[in-house]
């Protein structure tokens, strides 16, 4: 059997319990990773000691930290290190998240069984940043994802939860550094290119669901997700612009997400987009918009069961 080798890259821009647990949910895997890149990132880095940083290396020496207080987003710091990863295998893990003892493990299984795929993607349970308890799950609903199933949806979910071939992701030169938002999904598209994606049931990756902090997906600003439903629009014209009765389909999930994204900040304009995506294409996925979210996580529960 192939021996995959694998590097993490965690982009942090804080420090302390969250970042602490992350990092030491990528050691502590059942499965050995080769190296672990740490970018701090932000104003925080100022604030940094030296004893700090070395204190961290010692932790591991599979550990590599840099410190770039001039770089204020994930995407810029994780495009920064993956010019250094020399592994077969990638994984973006955000310092907010972290991964059970067998997520690469799983994930590796699948790379092995399936090795022509660029990438294995997690379900995840979901964490409250606010009560500090699982609140969910987000299961992937399709083992094979592909380019065609991309054009519609972001079917593999958050950043954190894929692991990459590093190969195909330097060849569509990493992140998109200038989308304000959805860049895990517009990576995932430009790799469906290059071949499809496997999806696990196992939910090995928790992800942090804010409330109480400031993230891409609650900090308001409305008009940032707009800007990145523009651009995502724009490249998957780029990429295939023979939609067809498609265009309904891919209209009606990026009202969707905007939905959600209202329904989350407490814009009451959730409304009217969930029903504008249900009326371009009238789907059971599109009335969770609507739903209580402890409701919708619980029948996703009942129905993988």
């Amino acid at each position: 059997m192939h021996k995959y080798n694998i590097s993490v890259v965690i982009p942090s821009t804080r420090a302390g319990e969250s970042f602490d647990r992350c990092l030491k949910s990528a050691l502590n895997q059942t499965y050995q990773i080769d190296k672990i890149y740490v970018v701090f990132n932000g104003p925080i880095v100022e604030n940094f000691s030296s004893d700090y940083v070395i204190n961290i290396k010692i932790i591991d020496p599979r550990i590599e930290i840099i410190c770039r207080s001039d770089v204020t987003t994930a995407p810029v710091a994780r495009n920064i290190r993956l010019s250094y990863v020399d592994t077969e295998l990638v994984h973006f893990l955000d310092d907010d998240d972290f991964i059970e003892v067998d997520f690469y493990e799983n994930t590796i299984s699948s790379f092995t069984k399936y090795s022509d795929v660029v990438g294995v993607s997690s379900s995840s349970k979901i964490l409250s940043d606010d009560t500090g308890k699982i609140i969910g799950s987000s299961y992937r609903v399709k083992r094979n994802v592909t380019f065609n199933d991309l054009m519609i949806e972001n079917y593999l979910g958050v950043t954190s939860g894929t692991v990459l071939q590093t190969k195909f992701v330097k060849k569509v030169n990493g992140f998109d550094e200038s989308m304000p938002a959805r860049q895990d999904y517009l990576l995932w598209l430009r790799l469906s290119k290059l071949g499809d994606f496997r999806a696990l049931k196992n939910t090995s990756l928790i992800w942090t669901d804010h409330t109480k902090f400031k993230s891409i997906s609650n900090n308001g600003d409305l008009d940032r997700h707009k800007k990145a439903i523009i651009h995502m629009r724009s490249i998957k014209k780029e990429l295939d612009g023979s939609y067809g009765l498609r265009l309904l389909k891919i209209e009606s999930n990026h009202q969707k997400y905007l939905a959600k994204i209202c329904k989350k900040n407490g814009n009451i304009c959730f409304i009217w987009r969930g029903l504008m995506s249900f009326s371009l294409w009238p789907n059971i996925s599109v009335l969770s918009v609507f739903a209580n979210k402890r409701m919708v996580s619980l029948a996703k529960d009942i129905l993988q069961k």
